[in-house]
């Protein structure tokens, strides 16, 4: 068995047939947590974590975190409160999602969004009217 990165998503790949197709939507399904992940593919904690060190370079908590705070920018662009975004992505509450946002990114996730994508918020005259689909161009 092997873990490979194949057009912008991780597979598990058994002898001569695909295990699971994607281990991020995988990660998704079982909160973020190697034990629900161990289960569905069939195989031991230990393994998945020399799966994760010989093909991936980290140890799959490591990459599980990792991959949670990718999902996290990704909600954010859809401007989902913050309880949302922490409900979704397994975190006991919304301030323990910031602070994890934190510590990965440098910055909250208010921040970040806003300097990332602040310039393309919707305003209200133009959700409601027909310029640029209601969005606003940057400057």
């Amino acid at each position: 068995m092997r873990i490979t990165r194949t057009e912008c998503r991780w597979r598990v790949l058994g002898v001569g047939h695909v295990v699971h197709d994607s281990l991020e939507a995988l990660a998704l399904e079982e909160g973020y947590r190697a034990a629900g992940m161990c289960d569905q593919i069939g195989i031991s904690e230990e393994y998945l974590r020399r799966l994760f060190l010989r093909d991936v370079g980290l140890n799959p908590r490591d990459w599980l975190q990792w991959e949670r705070m990718v999902v996290a920018r990704r909600l954010l662009c859809w401007e989902l409160p913050c309880e949302e975004i922490a409900e979704r992505l397994g975190f006991a509450d919304c301030r323990s999602f910031r602070r994890e946002f934190k510590r990965v990114y440098g910055m909250p996730p208010r921040q970040y969004f806003d300097t990332r994508f602040g310039q393309w918020r919707l305003l209200p005259d133009e959700i409601e009217g027909d310029g640029a689909l209601g969005r606003k161009m940057p400057n």
